[in-house]
């Protein structure tokens, strides 16, 4: 017989198989699977959100919710070794009005809730706030005010774009104000111009050193028409669970102010 990978391979019929039953057979030469991740993604009791993961993936869909436009969800994973997206442990859904997504796009108002689990239905680790603002212009710049499990009184951080004319900056503080980090990347890279052929690369620097990097990856044709993408985003040198919180915000803010806009 010929196997779904196009080899050849003999196989003896099992004895005592009757007419009807189903076997398996395996083709050594098959390219293996990738494994999954060693572990299920658990918060840890550090209150990490993300089980001590070094690495996660950002996939963004699109939900038509009628006459009045469309929002986005994201489901948060460890993707597997060549890349593919994992099991979801976190799940991200945009709160907003169907006028504000119809009429004002990425300058919309909304809130963005993390929920633990792949569904909307598990506890909520993490909210991000986003008043009205406008793309290009130095008044009303996009924002997040980022909250944790506790909403209002629970406040983790503030992020604010301050793009310049060459760079795109995301100006990252913490509770107190003080700033921890600043995401950056070039408004002349490829990615942001050709998001189907070539990857978006956002370093995360702290001191002018790169501590993080979040990527926004090359969309195939499939996910261009269905609307959808990925970002990765790689911790490195970033443990703390509160900046990790602020990273996550950061690649939503992201998306929601370039990479949305342009699919």
């Amino acid at each position: 017989v010929r196997s779904p990978w196009g080899n050849k391979i003999s196989v003896e019929i099992p004895r005592g198989l009757v007419s009807g039953q189903v076997f398996q057979v395996q083709d050594p030469k098959a390219a293996k699977a990738p494994e999954a991740p060693a572990q299920p993604v658990a918060p840890d009791a550090g209150g990490d959100a993300f089980g001590g993961a070094c690495r996660v993936l950002v996939k963004q869909a699109t939900i038509v919710t009628g006459p009045c436009g469309a929002r986005p969800e994201y489901r948060i994973s460890v993707p597997y070794p060549d890349g593919r997206e994992g099991p979801a442990f976190l799940y991200a859904r945009e709160e907003s009005r169907p006028c504000a997504r119809a009429c004002f796009g990425p300058r919309r108002p909304l809130t963005l809730k993390v929920h633990q689990g792949s569904k909307v239905d598990g506890p909520v680790v993490q909210s991000m706030v986003k008043p009205f603002s406008f793309m290009w212009c130095c008044c009303l710049r996009p924002s997040f005010t980022v909250f944790g499990p506790g909403d209002a009184p629970d406040r983790v951080g503030h992020i604010v774009d301050s793009k310049c004319l060459c760079r795109l900056r995301h100006d990252v503080r913490n509770a107190s104000g003080e700033p921890i980090f600043a995401t950056e990347g070039s408004v002349c890279q490829a990615g942001l111009w050709w998001p189907c052929c070539f990857d978006a690369v956002f370093p995360v620097q702290r001191g002018g050193q790169e501590v993080a990097t979040i990527s926004k990856r090359a969309s195939t044709c499939a996910e261009m028409c269905a609307k959808t993408h990925q970002m990765t985003i790689d911790f490195r040198q970033v443990s703390d669970p509160s900046e990790k919180m602020m990273l996550l915000a950061s690649t939503l803010l992201l998306d929601l102010e370039y990479f949305e806009f342009q699919n």
